[in-house]
């Protein structure tokens, strides 16, 4: 049978909400590659950013004792906590950059960068504490 990124996502994410920490963490990786082959490689693309919901995803499983997803949750961390979501100006030791409140996986340089990035998609992308996303409806 051929593997398939889209089943492995289905299944992955079923399991993950009933608290499989391995699942969780594969659910996470799995919508990171699927976010960069549909947008040429990048994975922060805004109103379509797998980032958020694959953080939260590994860093619940971290939390719940799995371990193996301590490289996913840094690996996605150094993706974005030293570069603005928004104007893209990497981070330096005299600037600090806040995150985001609410998922805590999008870093910006300033409060305008961040109500710009909001505005242009990032409330789709946001996840709140409890893993959900902003209904586009």
């Amino acid at each position: 049978v051929a593997p398939s990124l889209e089943k492995s996502i289905y299944w992955n994410k079923k399991a993950a909400e009933q608290g499989n920490t391995t699942a969780m963490a594969n659910y996470g990786g799995n919508i990171m590659t699927r976010a960069a082959m549909a947008n040429g490689g990048r994975v922060d693309v805004v109103g379509k950013s797998a980032v958020p919901e694959a953080l939260y995803w590994a860093r619940k499983a971290v939390s719940l004792g799995y371990d193996d997803a301590v490289s996913l949750v840094s690996q996605v961390e150094a993706l974005t906590t030293n570069t603005c979501a928004n104007c893209e100006m990497r981070k330096d030791t005299t600037k600090k950059f806040s995150m985001c409140s609410q998922c805590k996986a999008t870093a910006y340089c300033s409060k305008d960068c961040q109500i710009a990035h909001w505005r242009k998609g990032h409330k789709w992308d946001c996840i709140d504490k409890n893993g959900v996303k902003k209904s586009r409806n």
